[in-house]
């Protein structure tokens, strides 16, 4: 700024603006909620005797506490916009920008302790699953303005309870985790995600969805030795107990034996869901023999049915 003076005496008559001018404000105020939105604009000018000459396509960076964030160039009337959105904790933070080595003036935002609801979804792709089957859950977080709630961790309640599984946020919002991974058996279950909050940011839960997981069918093979002779007759009864998703035999599981649909006999599988019974069938006839699980937590039950 130059003053001119008249000849004559020592008055000041004009102020001149000469020189490049940066400003810096903000919309619609500089006291905010957690995470909400707010506009910064500006203008780049050079001034020539109280002439404002625009600065078009200059590089302009936004510096929040000394730490660059953003940049953006001007336009042809050499003005600039940033939009922000406040922090989620409250505090004070400093605000400037810079373009070609010069520095705005400052603004102070400050960040209310304003709590800020959350929201949480669910869904799944199958709510009926097989035994060793997962269903895939996704959702997504997000604040009261709809913005996403980026990197965090989200918890699936299983049956009102906190389980082990997690999802994590990406840049959406959306998360992704898998049920049951092998740590729930055949049962139904009340699903939930659940996100724990974090300074301003309360805690949610969504809805419920329920997914039923189903036992696996199994079954037996019988193989019967001798099939007929003379009183007493002495019976190897033989066979392999396996699921049907795969199978692989079960082991440590109760075989039944019985002759004419009365049980005579229980054994327990061995390590590949094999089993043996000896059986001695006192007086002559016809007999039903037959061997059968009945079934538990895990697996259905089956039978097979054989004649003496």
């Amino acid at each position: 700024t130059f003053m001119v003076k008249s000849p004559s005496t020592d008055v000041v008559v004009a102020q001149v603006k000469t020189g490049p001018e940066l400003t810096l404000s903000v919309y619609p105020s500089s006291t905010v909620g957690p995470r909400q939105l707010f506009d910064f604009s500006g203008s780049f000018l050079n001034w020539v005797n109280d002439i404002p000459r625009p600065l078009p396509d200059r590089l302009i960076t936004l510096y929040r506490e000394g730490v660059a964030v953003a940049t953006t160039t001007t336009d042809a009337g050499g003005a600039y916009y940033f939009r922000g959105r406040s922090e989620n904790n409250p505090g004070s933070y400093v605000y400037y920008t810079i373009g070609d080595s010069l520095q705005s003036n400052s603004i102070t935002m400050t960040v209310t302790s304003t709590p800020v609801s959350t929201t949480i979804t669910i869904a799944v792709d199958k709510t009926l699953l097989k035994s060793g089957e997962n269903a895939t859950i996704t959702g997504k977080l997000t604040d009261q303005y709809g913005a996403a709630i980026t990197d965090t961790y989200v918890d699936l309640i299983v049956n009102a309870l906190t389980s082990s599984i997690r999802g994590y946020t990406d840049q959406f919002g959306n998360f992704t985790m898998l049920f049951p991974l092998g740590i729930y058996g055949p049962g139904t279950y009340d699903l939930n995600t659940y996100y724990s909050g974090a300074g301003m940011l309360q805690p949610s839960q969504s809805p419920t969805v329920t997914v039923t997981i189903q036992k696996d069918a199994t079954s037996i093979t019988v193989s019967i030795d001798p099939l007929s002779g003379s009183a007493p007759l002495t019976l190897t009864v033989s066979g392999r107990l396996t699921r049907n998703s795969d199978g692989q035999g079960l082991w440590n599981k109760s075989v039944n034996l019985l002759v004419d649909n009365v049980v005579v006999s229980s054994v327990s599988t061995d390590s590949m869901g094999n089993y043996t019974f000896t059986y001695t069938i006192n007086v002559a006839g016809t007999f039903a023999v037959e061997t059968e699980f009945l079934g538990d937590s895990e697996y259905l039950g089956c039978e097979e049915n054989g004649e003496v």
